[in-house]
């Protein structure tokens, strides 16, 4: 039986690894790549679809009436970009588990 080299165990390593990196990790990186920009492109049409009482401005006059007081401490626990993660992440675990190969 022949010996088998370090050279060809690691080459045969590194032949693992990328393997594992092209199949694994980038058909991923690019498949959740075009998901964002499919609900980048999205958002704004899904938007003009939302009923006239759902529009910014009475969204905006809501806000405006909230006290001084508890707007401090909305903004000491940054409030306004927790909920844009929350929201975002939500929508897009929405749109991943309606995908049939991947959710």
């Amino acid at each position: 039986m022949a010996a088998v080299g370090l050279g060809e165990v690691f080459t045969s390593a590194l032949e693992w690894f990328v393997q594992y990196l092209l199949k694994g990790i980038a058909l991923k990186m690019l498949t959740f790549t075009i998901i964002y920009f499919i609900l980048t492109m999205l958002f704004p049409i899904l938007i003009s679809f939302l009923p006239e009482w759902f529009s910014t401005g009475t969204i905006r006059n809501a806000f405006q009436n909230i006290p001084n007081g508890i707007w401090y401490f909305l903004d000491l626990f940054s409030l306004n970009e927790g909920l844009n993660f929350i929201l975002t992440a939500y929508v897009a675990r929405f749109v991943i588990r309606r995908i049939p190969f991947i959710g």
